[in-house]
């Protein structure tokens, strides 16, 4: 008796790792939030506006990124900015998974090859037009991918701690208040230009 592909105890691993997948990617674009909640506390201007809505995470990390340009410098910007750009990259690869067509069979010149697959349909930009992609996918592929996740995540916890240490810092200026747009913007203690 031929088993039905849904019932392979590979798929119900992968299935299980997606899960925690979708978990890991939502405390990291909540993680994100947070940091822009904090940069909004930069250097003070009404910044509010550029994160009143509801945004999807790409238009959250697109306006994420315009707030760090606005409110950092040196190393700190780099940082944010870098990590940021490694959250997009992660991120990506967590939508061709998660929004993926699976199937547990795929037809190939030799016959069909058996396993989990995911089918991605992907547009990047108009000009590229369509990919399509079929990748084997295993639940520690899907777990090693939630497992960066995760760290990007704890690196924007901590990127949110060095914030909100310079917000408090900010606001034992004597010149601190509604209407100081003189202030700085936030740095790492180290020489300017590095």
């Amino acid at each position: 008796m031929h088993m039905a592909w849904e019932e392979d105890p590979g798929w119900a691993a992968v299935k299980h790792a997606l899960g925690s997948l979708v978990i890991a990617s939502g405390q990291l674009e909540h993680t994100v939030e947070c940091v822009a909640m904090n940069l909004a506390n930069g250097p003070t201007w009404n910044r509010t506006l550029l994160l009143a809505g509801d945004f999807g995470a790409g238009q959250m990390l697109d306006r994420t990124l315009r707030l760090c340009h606005a409110v950092l410098d040196g190393s700190l910007r780099d940082d944010v900015v870098g990590w940021l750009g490694r959250v997009r990259s992660t991120q990506a690869e967590r939508n061709d998974l998660v929004h993926a067509h699976w199937s547990g069979g795929l037809w190939t010149e030799k016959g069909t090859k058996h396993g989990v697959f995911a089918h991605t349909t992907n547009v990047r930009k108009a000009t590229a037009g369509v990919q399509r992609r079929v990748v084997d996918v295993t639940a520690e592929d899907v777990g090693e991918l939630a497992g960066r996740i995760s760290a990007l995540d704890i690196e924007g916890l901590r990127l949110i701690e060095e914030l909100q240490r310079l917000a408090h810092v900010e606001r034992l200026d004597p010149n601190y208040g509604p209407r100081s747009e003189h202030l700085a913007k936030w740095a790492r203690d180290e020489p300017s230009g590095q």
